[in-house]
């Protein structure tokens, strides 16, 4: 891809902006509002106008279709289908009446009539009809806008036609955005030209800012304004980065600080913060989370540069490159004695951080952005005397006492008879003076409701892997170069147990070296639930803001490692998955708001 470089020059600074090449973009607008068997809708039309105009401004060559039929509907659907070859980057984008039906999501011309579920499949279009043809055309961009979930508007269809779509799993290179929840209606635009999520939607497309972008800050707005009765969502496969408008595609800011004459070098620092840039205590530039700033002109000898709490020395050498990376540093909490649960915990400070590992599992892609918020997570994994406290306080049944069994791996999965809390990974019954132990044999039920009964929960996937990370290693994901493999360390003889230094045993807590944060065996010695179900794409879809993984599953999220395993599960952005039943090595920490 061809790249134009434009230079500008001002006081002693020059700010390289590399342009992103247009690519041939191809548009397909379908916008309904004129129903002649469901209820009118006022807006849809005015959108998708809206929508066309704003497009070919971004060079999209747009077909446009409005109040249309199912045959004009069909037809334009085959011409964008046949041209999709010729172009880079497809969009398509429908306003107007949508309706899932078990399951599958059907766009309403506005001629169908629609009496039965029988008659949609001759009356609709299926949403899967246009997102299918992406499957051919997976190097390109596609981008499908869907503000079609104005309420099923068939009424006879009784319970087999419900509000709203249903979530979709698109095609590779493909983004899927709705303008609503699964299973929620969006608002038409009362009292306006256009319908809400089209109108803030269409002021983000021409601002210069990444696809994803576009959709978190159209979500934010949305969701503003309707006070929260409407959340936009998106489920991508995206495959690159793309920009409706002058993508920064090179993030490299130039910086000179010369004095003619004099023979210099140069510092590249690669920032995880935003914040003010001070070279030797005197304010130079704001930079930008995720960008590299090339300061060049510096005299030989020691220079300073601070930005925010993260500072470094460096001895600078004429003609020489050098490279830091400025990462702020998150202080470690006061730890405290929880009243409720006599557990200790430590406060972690919220902040942002790259979620994920380029070279790890395929579950672990892509490497994101999230935000997390403050929250106090305890120093060590829940004891057996502490969740005998539990138990004592409440009379509480655990699940294996229930089911008379714990599962435990042996090649395969298998029952423990008479096995639960009481007992160690071999099924042997603990001694009290081995209490200081992590509980084990505890479902993913048993360990939600003591921390329900202490007044707090289990921690999100996000949460326990920014305090893994101490908020900020392995900042491109690319662990044990950038950042730390390990809770704390690269070596994971100094932080964690495996199965290759525990005999095959969970050890007793706080026996290896703490993280920066101060928790102790965050890698390795026993799994730890997770508030999340488990998906293995969901980092493809994943809202920035303190997510809390998929809306349902088959299994939940267990995170670290154990003692009885490979290391390989104790790297910090590993993800396990286990049914939440009663598991011999799982266990799981104590997270208060």
């Amino acid at each position: 891809m061809k790249k134009i470089t434009l230079i500008i020059s001002f006081l002693f600074l020059s700010l390289v902006i590399t342009a992103q090449k247009n690519q041939k973009r191809l548009a397909l607008v379908i916008g309904n509002s004129d129903y002649q068997f469901a209820a009118p809708l006022k807006n849809p039309v005015n959108d998708a106008n809206l929508m066309a105009k704003t497009l070919e401004k971004l060079n999209f060559s747009v077909i446009k279709q409005t109040d249309a039929t199912k045959g004009r509907m069909e037809d334009a659907v085959k011409e964008f289908a046949m041209k999709l070859k010729d172009y880079d980057v497809a969009l398509f984008y429908y306003a107007g009446h949508g309706i899932q039906i078990d399951g599958i999501n059907y766009l309403i011309p506005v001629d169908a009539r629609i009496q039965n579920k029988t008659a949609i499949r001759f009356e609709t279009i299926s949403v899967n009809y246009i997102v299918d043809e992406f499957e051919y055309h997976t190097a390109n961009t596609n981008i499908v806008i869907l503000d079609a979930c104005r309420d099923n508007p068939f009424r006879s269809l009784g319970r087999g036609g419900n509000k709203g779509f249903k979530a979709m799993n698109p095609a590779s290179g493909t983004i899927i955005g709705f303008a609503t929840s699964e299973g929620a209606t969006a608002d038409d635009g009362q009292g306006t030209k256009n319908g809400l999520y089209t109108s803030k939607l269409v002021k983000q497309m021409v601002i210069s800012q990444r696809i994803e972008d576009v959709f978190i800050n159209t979500r934010v707005e949305v969701e503003k304004e309707s006070n929260m009765n409407q959340s936009p969502q998106e489920w991508s496969k995206l495959r690159g980065e793309f920009y409706f408008t002058n993508s920064p595609a090179n993030k490299t800011v130039t910086i000179s600080v010369s004095e003619e004459g004099l023979k210099s070098g140069t510092v590249k620092v690669k920032s995880f913060i935003s914040d003010s840039l001070f070279i030797d205590n005197k304010f130079t530039k704001l930079t930008k989370y995720g960008y590299e700033y090339a300061i060049s002109g510096l005299n030989p000898g020691k220079h300073t540069i601070k930005i925010d709490n993260w500072t470094q020395t460096i001895h600078i050498q004429a003609n020489r490159i050098h490279k830091v990376t400025a990462i702020k540093k998150i202080a470690k909490g006061k730890e405290y004695t929880h009243n409720n649960s006599g557990v200790r915990l430590l406060p972690i400070e919220g902040g942002s951080f790259q979620m994920g590992n380029a070279i790890g599992g395929s579950d672990e892609i892509p490497v994101h952005t999230v935000d997390v918020k403050n929250f106090n997570i305890s120093k060590y994994e829940v004891s057996v005397s502490e969740f005998k406290r539990f138990i004592d306080a409440t009379g509480y049944v655990s699940q294996t006492e229930k089911d008379g069994f714990s599962w435990y791996l042996d090649g395969t999965w298998k029952k423990r008879l008479k096995t639960n809390w009481k007992h160690d990974e071999n099924g042997k019954l603990i001694k009290k003076k081995d209490y200081n132990r992590p509980v084990l044999n505890v479902s993913w039920n048993d360990a939600n409701a003591y921390c329900k009964w202490a007044g707090g929960r289990l921690p999100t996937e996000a949460e326990w892997e920014y305090a893994a990370r101490c908020g900020n290693n392995a900042l491109t994901g690319l662990e044990s170069q950038n950042g730390l493999l390990y809770s704390g360390s690269d070596k994971i003889d100094n932080v964690g147990w495996y199965k290759l230094n525990s005999t095959n045993k969970v050890q007793l807590r706080g026996l290896k070296k703490p993280n920066d944060l101060g928790l102790y065996d965050m890698s390795g010695n026993v799994f730890e639930w997770c508030y999340d179900w488990y998906q293995d794409n969901f980092y493809s879809y994943s809202p920035v803001s303190n997510p809390q993984g998929a809306s349902k599953g088959q299994f939940r999220i267990a995170r670290g490692g154990s003692s009885l395993d490979d290391i390989t599960y104790c790297r910090s952005s590993c993800r396990a998955k286990f049914s939440p039943a009663g598991i011999f090595n799982v266990g799981f920490r104590l997270v208060i708001d």
